[in-house]
């Protein structure tokens, strides 16, 4: 669907917004405005990652802002996010998506009912949609910090000695995290290429790259934090097992002389020392009880107990 949002004869461009673009739509417009035939092709492709072109007196460029309607467990690009390929040259601006976004709808709202100045060029509309792109990640990113903290406090809170670590949902998370990061990262080097359709836009692109880097420093921490999350509960699953090793090497370490006696004297030999004496068990016994106490006593000035 093809909409004109806002015209020339009121702002000086016009702002054209295409919803579920169809290739005799994309046609239209091609010929309207000159738009070369790749670029229309990137436009169809909804896996294509973000990117900036400059041609002629404007530019082509693709952002993925991230998806609210996307699943709990979506760790793919893809899944996550969304793209939105905007075309802005001398006299126009054209936005091109597949499904509804939030922040659109908002300059649609503002652009129709008159808030924006009448002298705002196009790379100024492109700068407000850009920075919808990039503010869409903050909520999510809270919600990510949020599920790290449980994550967290499930994996060094034990409940009745043990440590309840989730490793299903810290690797969806770190996966999360890491497409959020990624995407943030190609968001601002198209921001950072902005600046050089019109001088006197590179303020405001300057601002909403500070914006971007501020989030992108937050998804990389956020995903460090997982990943030491990780790294120290299979540490702590580790020190478990050798606690584990440790206790029953000792047990087997008592044991062992214990089980060499009873071998012994277990073999079919009758010329065997305190085999027929009165106080033959006794003795046996009272030697493993020695060798049992030799062996704590041992252990115990070694600091192994």
């Amino acid at each position: 669907m093809i909409e004109t949002i806002v015209d020339k004869a009121r702002y000086g461009f016009d702002w054209v917004d295409v919803t579920a673009p169809k290739d005799e739509e994309l046609a239209k417009l091609a010929a309207t405005y000159g738009l070369h035939r790749t670029s229309i092709e990137d436009c169809l492709q909804p896996s294509h990652l973000p990117k900036f072109e400059e041609f002629g007196n404007g530019a082509f460029l693709i952002a993925r802002s991230f998806d609210p309607a996307a699943q709990a467990d979506a760790s793919s690009v893809q899944d996550l996010t969304r793209k939105v390929a905007i075309f802005v040259g001398q006299g126009y601006l054209l936005t091109i998506h597949r499904g509804d976004m939030a922040f659109i709808a908002a300059q649609k709202k503002r652009w129709k009912d008159g808030v924006t100045s009448v002298d705002a060029p196009p790379v100024h509309l492109m700068n407000d949609l850009l920075r919808g792109v990039i503010e869409s990640y903050q909520e999510p990113l809270d919600g990510c910090e949020e599920r790290l903290e449980g994550i967290e406090q499930a994996a060094f809170t034990p409940e009745r000695g043990e440590y309840k670590f989730a490793p299903r949902d810290s690797y969806f998370l770190l996966r999360r995290v890491s497409v959020i990061e990624r995407m943030l990262r190609a968001n601002v080097d198209i921001i950072i290429k902005c600046p050089r359709l019109q001088d006197a836009s590179k303020p405001f692109f300057q601002d909403l790259k500070e914006e971007g880097d501020r989030l992108v420093v937050t998804a990389h921490e956020v995903g460090q934090s997982v990943q030491n999350v990780i790294s120290l509960s299979v540490s702590i699953a580790d020190q478990r097992t050798n606690e584990v090793m440790r206790v029953l090497t000792v047990f087997s370490v008592f044991f062992l002389p214990l089980n060499f006696l009873a071998g012994l004297y277990g073999m079919n030999f009758e010329a065997m020392p305190f085999l027929k004496a009165e106080t033959g068990f006794a003795g046996m016994v009272s030697v493993m009880a020695l060798a049992s106490v030799a062996i704590f006593v041992w252990f115990k000035r070694k600091g192994w107990l």
